[in-house]
């Protein structure tokens, strides 16, 4: 089922909306939800909520827990864009930010208290740091949008939306973005770096030109070696979201750590198996008779079992904090993988 938030609703004071990143916490059985609001609206925050699937989807957010920077204090406006957020093994948030380039703010991954006090940053690869003259790091908000631990905690992947300015061109229509999926322990080193093709641009009316954006925007982890990646597109021409999950097998894939352009290496790169599991146009006719569209999709994670033992599984868009969007969760169940 669905279920829908109007660009206008609050809680706690502050507006329930941007949600960037979605991430289940069974010590407390409960979801944190990350806006991606650069204190703009309200102070940087996520969410804490419940969400059942019985009798119909509801979703009812507990509490907002402000977060705060190395010296203590709010994130100042513009200095943060948090996209993605999952537990770590000590109890502690992992969120990812994709910084802001034009500001020469650069990517980061930081470590956060369930109570949303600073703790540390993780390392982020050099290959994703900016340089003055544009060549090289992430591209403007298509930074560090993925991000998921392990069912176990001991790895954790995060990845950019779309291709470091170094390693290729953004997708279009006639083909892809290669991206950097990042491995790390539990402990906070990189493991290696694997590349990730993201689709070209969906084309349904197999029109002759076309204009719009796919990206990477959240991983799930299964294990160690397979992964749920979630790609997200909006088309311009068609004023439409599309969304496509895949499932993913790192095993026959190169580590591409020391690879410093995957546009110019003479290397052989090997990708990640990749097969799609769901196109989500299948479940438009599905949703509720005011929301037959997709929104923003941005967030996914995988929620506690279900009494059939599937497992409950939560899509959420970010809204954009605009006023013609809403954010929207989409609950599935997930059997298992291929």
């Amino acid at each position: 089922g669905d279920a829908n938030f109007h660009a206008t609703v609050q809680f706690y004071n502050t507006r329930f909306n941007g949600l960037s990143g979605i991430t289940y916490d069974a010590d407390q059985e409960i979801y944190h939800i990350i806006s991606d609001d650069r204190s703009r609206f309200n102070h940087s925050r996520f969410y804490s909520a419940t969400i059942s699937s019985q009798p119909e989807p509801k979703i009812e957010p507990t509490k907002v827990v402000f977060l705060k920077n190395h010296k203590d204090k709010f994130f100042p406006r513009g200095t943060i864009d948090f996209e993605g957020i999952t537990v770590l093994a000590n109890g502690n948030l992992l969120i990812s930010s994709e910084g802001n380039r034009r500001r020469n703010i650069p990517p980061a991954l930081m470590e956060f208290t369930r109570k949303g006090s600073y703790v540390k940053s993780w390392p982020v690869p050099a290959a994703f740091q900016h340089d003055e003259d544009g060549k090289r790091g992430i591209r403007p908000n298509l930074g560090l949008e993925s991000l998921t631990a392990t069912p176990d905690k001991k790895i954790i992947f995060t990845a950019n939306e779309q291709a470091l300015v170094q390693d290729g061109s953004k997708a279009g229509m006639n083909g892809g973005s290669t991206v950097r999926i990042v491995k790390y322990d539990a402990k906070a080193n990189i493991l290696g770096q694997y590349g990730y093709q993201v689709d070209a641009l969906p084309n349904p009316t197999g029109l002759s030109s076309l204009e719009g954006s796919r990206g990477l925007v959240e991983l799930i982890a299964l294990d160690e070696n397979r992964l749920l990646a979630l790609e997200r597109s909006y088309i311009t021409t068609l004023n439409r979201n599309f969304g496509h999950l895949y499932h993913l097998d790192l095993r026959p894939a190169t580590d591409i750590a020391d690879i410093d352009s995957l546009a110019e290496t003479s290397r052989p790169v090997t990708f990640p198996k990749k097969k799609l599991l769901m196109d989500l146009d299948q479940i438009i006719p599905l949703l509720q008779q005011d929301h037959k569209s997709l929104d923003n999709i941005e967030g996914i994670n995988l929620g506690p079992r279900l009494r059939d033992g599937s497992r409950l599984l939560v899509i959420v868009s970010d809204g954009n904090f605009n006023i013609d969007q809403r954010s929207q969760f989409l609950l599935f169940r997930f059997h298992g993988p291929p």
